[in-house]
């Protein structure tokens, strides 16, 4: 889902929201609470998209940044790891206790900040 999907969404939500009995859009006097509801609901849909899980065929992390990785074939399938710097002779991904093949990681997901805005490591 794009930017534009996006919007359009929220314009469509925020009318449900100001239409009065006989199918009037109430424009006067909510322009602003239309505008809140319009930020709240991209806000929600920007978040809810940047916390699910992402392929590796659609696209990688940034080099370094730790995320949260589905190992397909480990006795646990989550596992904290980063991407390696190119240029690594080693797998593409690294672990805290060790590296992963490549093959077996099929998705990843950002790790969201903690309360506060820092992130754990």
């Amino acid at each position: 889902m794009d930017n534009k999907q996006i919007e359009k969404a929220a314009d469509e939500y925020v009318m449900l929201h100001f239409i009065d009995d006989s199918n009037v859009v109430l424009n006067d006097p909510f322009p602003e609470a239309q505008a809140t509801y319009t930020r709240a609901f991209i806000a929600g849909a920007d978040f809810a998209l940047s916390h699910q899980w992402v392929s590796v065929e659609e696209r990688l992390p940034e080099e370094g940044q730790e995320v949260l990785l589905y190992d397909v074939n480990s006795i646990r399938l989550y596992v904290i790891g980063w991407r390696r710097k190119r240029g690594d002779n080693k797998s593409m991904w690294a672990l805290s206790n060790g590296f992963v093949e490549d093959k077996d990681i099929t998705h990843w997901l950002p790790i969201p900040p903690l309360k506060g805005g820092e992130y754990g490591m």
